[in-house]
């Protein structure tokens, strides 16, 4: 008995050993590295290696990562807030989180665990043992990531490419379903977030943001900690990461990245517009302690109701036509995201605008078509 034990399990073992390691064995035969990622790896923003005769492979800006960073990821700033909202963010994340974009190995994670609950008293077998250890294989797959790479664990993009070792052995974890409703339920759910990606992946890949821009993403967290990865970072600097505040009153200059189509860019004046009936959403990102958030809002020729959420601090306001009127929220504090700088911290802002007018029908001199709501001036104060 002992020596089939010792059979059954010493094979898989020797198998995978032999494959995986053949594997690395070639690649590094062919690229002169175990670590595909590693080594000479890098990019290149102006020039491609050895495009002229001048070009050298040093223009290459490095991509590799030799070294464990344990002063970024170990921060005792940092790592208890990244490891706590991380792990939300895996499961739950608009970007990358496993409900979205791995529905399907969700739902079998959830099936084995109501069939384990459940299983006796309907007169159905248990869940197997080995199912159980095929299910912390795969998120250790990938929390492992979350945990080493902690503001950049998904790999960037949409969806998280690093778990995709992980999530593809979680076909092994769907317990015997008798049910055709029940199991049309990973194609209907999943679909209903990624649907729109799967069926136009030209459009998706031309512009991978849009994805989270509408429909039930939209209800999921924000993955705060991957800001510098998400995929708004691809639409330009009007977009993601604009200079704003420093307004001359001692306030200090902050970054905001619209994270969807629902706010327009910044004006001259550092302020910028809503798109009427909506809700924009917004990332604001500072280094120094802020008290407090002060945003001036101006009313078009229409009156408005306006609500903003700045962390879960709620306030609204009615506008008149052409009114203006501040409000302040104090501010709570962000999520610290040292990543590169210290005290660098984040927090998400809503800005829900009920009522709107387009310009050109307003002003016979206009040619601006957008439907506008109100007008948004943010400025942080600093702490004392």
């Amino acid at each position: 008995m002992a020596s089939a034990f010792r059979r059954k399990l010493l094979i898989p073992v020797l198998a995978f050993t032999l494959v995986a390691g053949g594997l690395f064995a070639i690649n590094t035969a062919i690229t002169g590295e175990w670590n595909y990622q590693g080594g000479e790896r890098k990019s290149y923003y102006f020039e491609f290696p050895f495009q002229t005769d001048a070009t050298k492979n040093k223009l290459g800006v490095s991509k590799s990562r030799e070294t464990l960073m344990s002063d970024v990821i170990f921060n005792p700033r940092t790592f208890a807030s990244n490891l706590l909202h991380n792990l939300e963010y895996f499961f739950v994340g608009r970007h990358a989180g496993m409900l979205p974009y791995f529905f399907p190995g969700f739902f079998a994670m959830i099936a084995l665990v109501a069939a384990a609950f459940a299983g006796k008293p309907r007169g159905r077998p248990r869940p197997a043992g080995w199912q159980w250890l095929v299910l912390a294989s795969a998120l250790a797959q990938g929390l492992i990531f979350v945990v080493w790479t902690p503001y950049t664990w998904s790999g960037g993009g949409v969806g998280n490419r690093y778990f995709f070792g992980g999530y593809g052995v979680m076909l092994f974890l769907l317990p015997a379903i008798e049910s055709l409703v029940v199991a049309l339920v990973p194609w209907i759910v999943g679909g209903l977030f990624v649907s729109l990606a799967v069926l136009n992946p030209f459009a998706a890949a031309a512009k991978p943001a849009d994805i989270a821009k509408h429909g039930p993403l939209r209800l999921l967290p924000v993955e705060l900690t991957l800001l510098n990865d998400l995929p708004v970072m691809t639409e330009g600097d009007d977009r993601a990461r604009v200079w704003f505040g420093d307004l001359g009153q001692g306030d200090p200059g902050f970054l905001v990245t619209f994270l969807d189509d629902n706010a327009y860019g910044r004006e001259p004046d550092r302020s910028f517009w809503t798109r009427g009936d909506s809700r924009a959403e917004l990332v604001f990102k500072a280094n120094t302690p802020i008290r407090r958030a002060v945003f001036t809002l101006t009313a078009g020729p229409v009156p408005v109701d306006v609500r903003i959420d700045v962390a879960g601090r709620t306030q609204g306001v009615h506008l008149e036509a052409g009114t203006s009127q501040q409000i302040a929220t104090a501010m709570t504090p962000g999520l610290p995201y040292e990543k590169e700088v210290a005290g660098v911290q984040l927090w998400k802002v809503s800005i829900a605008t009920r009522g709107g007018f387009t310009p050109i029908f307003f002003e016979e001199s206009s040619s601006d078509i957008r439907y506008l709501g109100v007008r948004v001036r943010p400025m942080l104060e600093l702490k004392p």
